[in-house]
């Protein structure tokens, strides 16, 4: 597998890309508020063997705008979206599959917890 500090390319229409965003310092009380922690990287896959790892949140718009055709795949969409928008201009989207929400519409009721830990 390849890392490459380095924005990715545009990619085809309806690519699909796995995006995950990593924040640091974020007060536990507001997690899911976009007024705390700060950026510490964004990746983003395309194929298995390479990542594009973005950690200048300055990059941000521009890595958006490279993806912005593709269908994006996050795990707990909500919460990196949320955080994204703080540095990105970041519309609605119809072109998005959140795994956790899939988890739980399939498992529903047989789990306690659906973080990535327990997919």
């Amino acid at each position: 597998m390849q890392i490459l500090h380095d924005l990715p390319p545009h990619f085809p229409d309806n690519t699909y890309v796995a995006l995950d965003t990593e924040i640091y310092g974020m007060n536990e009380k507001q997690m899911h508020r976009p007024n705390s922690g700060k950026f510490a990287c964004l990746t983003v896959c395309a194929d298995p063997d390479t990542v594009y790892f973005i950690d200048n949140e300055k990059d941000l718009p521009e890595v958006f705008s490279r993806i912005e055709n593709c269908i994006w795949i996050f795990q707990n969409a909500h919460f990196d979206l949320v955080h994204l928008r703080r540095w990105a201009n970041i519309p609605p989207r119809t072109r998005l599959i959140d795994t956790m929400i899939i988890d739980r519409i399939l498992w529903n009721g047989y789990y306690d917890s659906f973080s990535e830990e327990a997919l």
